[in-house]
């Protein structure tokens, strides 16, 4: 699997954020604001391997965050006026 860039990985977890539904999955900030967890509680079976690529795309996101987030801690994952996250600089 190739690492996504961080721009990718913000984008894909603000629209999983926005179009999946929260029964089915939890994508929170863990910790003191340490990283992104990514909790799927009801997983529907489905042909064909879509779901596999979202869930596949949306941890991998999570992971690209996680790390850009803990490099030095010099960032830090907040909402902007549209209830996007975005990483800022930690000052």
């Amino acid at each position: 699997m190739t690492t996504i860039k961080l721009d990718q990985a913000l984008d894909t977890l603000n629209t999983a954020r926005a179009l999946l539904n929260p029964d089915v999955v939890h994508i929170y900030i863990y910790g003191d604001n340490e990283g992104v967890e990514v909790g799927w509680l009801a997983l529907p079976t489905a042909s064909g391997g879509a779901l596999g690529h979202i869930t596949d795309a949306v941890e991998e996101a999570a992971k690209v965050i996680t790390g850009a987030m803990g490099d030095s801690s010099k960032l830090i994952l907040c909402s902007d006026h549209r209830n996007r996250w975005v990483l800022v600089p930690n000052d």
